[in-house]
């Protein structure tokens, strides 16, 4: 086995490992009939608040997630097009780490690969 074949596994077995660093992430596809899968991975929230000095008042929340390709071909997620191009447009995930419950659309993706990692950027989900 090569090294880059090696790191694969190495990373998908960090990355799906729910005693350690991943966190519950349910998916939603835009499918129809609607897909809901629940799939291991990493993230974190990003809670933002701004006062009355700020430019902007109010709440809201972002939030990041990285997930394995492996884990999405395992858990049979659609997300890739027709194309065979990976993509995550108006998916939905909800995620469950210690702190807190979020449920956010995707906004961007950017999958690596290489390593087989695909790291999702979100947004509150209205």
């Amino acid at each position: 086995m090569g090294i880059i074949a090696q790191a694969r596994l190495d990373i998908n077995d960090i990355v799906t490992n729910a005693n350690d660093f991943g966190v519950t992430l349910v998916f939603e596809a835009p499918t129809s009939p609607v897909t809901i899968k629940t799939i291991i991975g990493t993230g974190k929230h990003i809670s933002l608040k701004f006062d009355e000095l700020g430019m902007v008042q109010g709440r809201g929340s972002n939030a990041t997630c990285t997930v394995t390709e492996a884990a999405l071909i395992a858990a049979s997620y659609p997300y890739k097009d027709g194309n065979g191009n990976i993509t995550f447009e108006r998916h939905k995930v909800t995620m469950t780490d210690a702190t807190a419950t979020g449920v956010y659309m995707v906004d961007t993706w950017t999958p690596d690969k290489t390593l087989g990692l695909i790291v999702l950027e979100m947004g509150d989900f209205t």
